[in-house]
């Protein structure tokens, strides 16, 4: 039985249109489906609990990949902080943990091991200046997906983790990103200043799939070239 994969949050030229052209492309799946607010195929709003349900009943995914975020700069001093954190906190956190509640909850005939992939940042660990909002629910995001994988560890049915990027390359938040800040965007040794590869780590989480997955449950994997 071959899998189904959904991958949430494939814009142009973002990660997870990579994850989806590399999966269409070079992995055994049943189906390959994108959903999000932009480019994809399904319309899908992880701030909307209700477009969340649907999408899922509609596709019934073995896997999801979600990579969806916004990246709003502001610093301790910035008028609208409390607005800001509190957006950022809605897509970049309760959103891909309410994706996951109601990817557990949601009905599966599917006798495969379901799992869940999200990406975060490795800014949850490298403070960066003019970017709290970002950074910090980042980290929220990390330590929920690990609390979440926790919770999960009795069901062996379903499997989650993901990912701590560092800066990647040609990617639409990178792009807004470069038009925001000056200098330098990363200190990751021996990376050019464009960042990494998205289709690189497109690679790696599908190579990851493919596997059992045992291991892999309730861990944030470092992607980042020891960026410090």
């Amino acid at each position: 039985m071959r899998p189904v994969l959904l991958v949430v949050g494939a814009a142009r030229h973002s990660l997870g249109e990579a994850v989806a052209a590399q999966a269409e492309e070079n992995w055994d799946y049943d189906l390959v489906q994108t959903a999000g607010i932009t480019d994809e195929s399904l319309r899908l709003d992880v701030r909307v609990n209700e477009s969340i349900k649907t999408v899922l009943e509609e596709v019934r995914p073995d896997y999801v990949v979600c990579t969806v975020g916004v990246n709003i700069p502001a610093g301790i001093g910035h008028t609208f902080l409390p607005t800001l954190m509190q957006d950022s906190f809605h897509t970049n956190v309760v959103g891909p943990l309410t994706l996951l509640q109601h990817f557990v909850t949601m009905t599966s005939l599917s006798v495969l091991t379901r799992k869940f992939v999200v990406i975060s940042s490795n800014s949850a660990h490298i403070a960066r200046s003019g970017s709290l909002p970002y950074c910090a629910s980042k980290a929220a995001l990390s330590m929920g997906l690990r609390v979440a994988a926790r919770d999960l560890a009795d069901n062996p049915g379903i499997l989650a983790w993901g990912y701590e990027p560092g800066l990647l390359g040609g990617t639409p938040m990178t792009r807004v990103t470069q038009e925001q800040f000056s200098g330098p965007l990363h200190r990751m040794k021996g990376v050019g200043p464009g960042g990494l590869s998205p289709y690189a780590l497109a690679d790696r989480v599908l190579s990851d799939l493919s596997l059992s997955g045992l291991g892999l449950h309730g861990t944030m994997f470092r992607f980042d070239a020891g960026e410090q």
